[in-house]
């Protein structure tokens, strides 16, 4: 019944980037989904667990662990024990991204937000939907909306923008995945103080923006125009 989800992390350097906030979002998922598993699935045992499936020689890999429900019961299950797997796939570390300048609103799905909205679940249909159509019209990258028209998220990465001095992104009421760049970012613009909001806007509000840029685990990338507005694209980001 695709009753689980997965977490994919990117290993660099012998060291697991955004280990703590993993952790938090898997420890949400299982409760979420009342799901229990011997081993406990923190941030000590995924990087020992990491290392021991690379070579010496790896520097940059792209790890996913995937946990799902036991067999047992049909809609109502008789048993909360999880299976997991974890895989490690060694690979060159992406070089910058160029800005995105070919972008567009998606047409073919829509986001509602749920009780397992804000982490990846084992059915990922709008995003596979989304990443369809993002081809099919030769996009860069398209952005989501919720259900009721807001901007929620890109289609494998969250959004933020920057007005006049001040962050916004996404409330998670829209539906989005609650990543964990997007919520180690904000915990450096906590730390740093520099002004943040989680908003409900519709998508109009990229139009009075000063810069855009979305991020997943394994980059952030500038977007350079929206329709017909053009954003400024900083030298330096110091976000982590």
């Amino acid at each position: 019944y695709g009753v689980g989800f997965f977490e994919t992390m990117i290993f660099d350097k012998d060291t697991l980037k955004y280990a703590y906030f993993h952790e938090q979002r898997i420890n949400r998922a299982l409760k979420t989904l009342n799901l229990s598993t011997v081993q406990a699935l923190n941030a000590v045992w995924l990087s020992d667990s990491i290392k021991k499936l690379i070579t010496a020689a790896t520097n940059y890999a792209r790890c996913k662990l995937y946990v799902w429900r036991q067999h047992g019961g049909l809609y109502t299950p008789t048993d909360n024990s999880a299976e997991i797997l974890l895989t490690v796939q060694p690979m060159t570390a992406p070089a910058l991204a160029a800005p995105i300048t070919n972008i567009s609103i998606a047409q073919s799905v829509r986001l509602f937000p749920t009780a397992t909205s804000g982490f990846k679940t084992l059915s990922a249909l709008n995003y596979v939907m989304a990443g369809q159509e993002k081809e099919n019209r030769q996009l860069e990258e398209v952005l989501l909306l919720d259900h009721d028209g807001n901007l929620a998220e890109a289609s494998s990465a969250n959004i933020f923008w920057k007005k006049d001095e001040v962050y916004f992104t996404p409330s998670p009421v829209t539906g989005c995945i609650e990543g964990v760049r997007r919520a180690a970012i904000l915990s450096y613009m906590s730390q740093h103080q520099l002004p943040f909001r989680e908003v409900i806007a519709k998508p109009e509000c990229l139009k009075e923006a000063d810069c855009v840029f979305i991020c997943n685990v394994s980059q952030l990338r500038y977007i350079k125009k929206f329709e017909n507005k053009s954003y400024n694209i900083p030298l330096n980001s110091n976000f982590p």
